[in-house]
C-alpha cells in the first residue's frame, strides 16, 4: 500500500509545474477581479481530476494490468486510489482556502473571514469527494475515457440537486434555513455532518469498486 501511494505521488510530481502555472495564473486573475471566492472550488477540482489523469496514464501504459502481477491485492490497488483522491482534494481545498483568505485581505482590501472561508471550503471538498465517489466505481468498470463523459452527467445531477435544495430553502424563513443548514445553528456541526456524509459515501463507493475489481477479468 505504501509503495502504491509513493508511486502515485511521484507521478503527481510530474504535474507539479503545470499545477503551479495554474495556481499563479488563477491568483493573478483573482487579484485582478478582486474576487477570489471560486479559488477553493478550482483547486479542489484540480485535485480530484488528478485521479482521472493518473488512472488514464496507467491505462495508456498498461500499468493497471501490470499491477495485477505484483504481490498486491486488488483491494489495496483500489484503496490507494481513494486515499489519493482524499489527500489531493483536501490539499486543493486548503490551498484554495488560503488563497481566498490572502487575496481578500491583501489585494481586495476586505478583511478576510477565515471561519467563513473554512466552511465554504469544506462544502466544496465534500462536493468533489461525493462526485468522484460516484465516478470511481464507473471508472473501474468502464475505463477512464467513458468515465469522463459520465462525470459531466454527475456534475449536472449534483448541481441540479443543489439548485433544488436552494429553491426549497428559499421558501423557508430565516430561522428555518438556519436550522436546516446549520443543524441547530452550529456551523461546526454542519461541517462535521457534511464531511462525515462524504466520507461515508466514499467508504461505500470503495467497497463497490473493490467488488468490481475482484470480478474484473484482464
Amino acid at each position: 500500500m505504501k509503495g502504491l501511494l509513493i508511486k502515485e505521488f511521484y507521478s503527481v510530481k510530474t504535474l507539479a509545474k503545470q499545477y503551479l502555472v495554474v495556481i499563479v495564473a488563477m491568483g493573478v486573475w483573482c487579484g485582478f477581479v478582486k474576487n477570489p471566492s471560486f479559488s477553493p472550488m478550482i483547486m479542489s477540482m484540480y485535485g480530484a481530476m488528478t485521479i482521472l489523469t493518473r488512472m488514464s496514464y496507467d491505462e495508456m501504459v498498461h500499468f493497471d494490468k501490470f499491477e495485477m502481477t505484483l504481490p498486491l491485492s486488488r483491494s489495496q490497488v483500489v484503496i490507494s486510489k481513494y486515499l489519493l483522491l482524499g489527500i489531493l482534494v483536501l490539499i486543493g481545498g486548503a490551498v484554495g482556502m488560503a488563497g481566498d483568505f490572502l487575496i481578500r485581505t491583501a489585494v481586495s482590501g476586505i478583511k478576510g473571514d477565515l471561519w467563513e472561508d473554512f466552511i465554504s471550503s469544506c462544502a466544496v471538498v465534500a462536493f468533489f469527494l461525493l462526485a468522484f465517489s460516484i465516478l470511481l466505481p464507473i471508472t473501474f468498470k468502464m475505463g477512464v475515457e467513458k468515465a469522463r463523459m459520465v462525470l459531466v452527467v454527475i456534475y449536472f445531477l449534483l448541481f441540479g440537486g443543489l439548485y433544488a435544495a436552494a429553491s426549497f430553502l428559499g421558501g423557508l424563513d430565516g430561522e428555518q434555513v438556519g436550522v436546516f443548514i446549520m443543524t441547530g445553528g452550529s456551523p461546526a456541526l454542519f461541517i462535521a455532518g457534511t464531511l462525515v456524509f462524504a466520507a461515508a459515501v466514499m467508504f461505500v463507493s470503495c467497497m463497490i469498486s473493490v467488488g468490481i475489481m475482484k470480478k474484473r477479468e484482464w
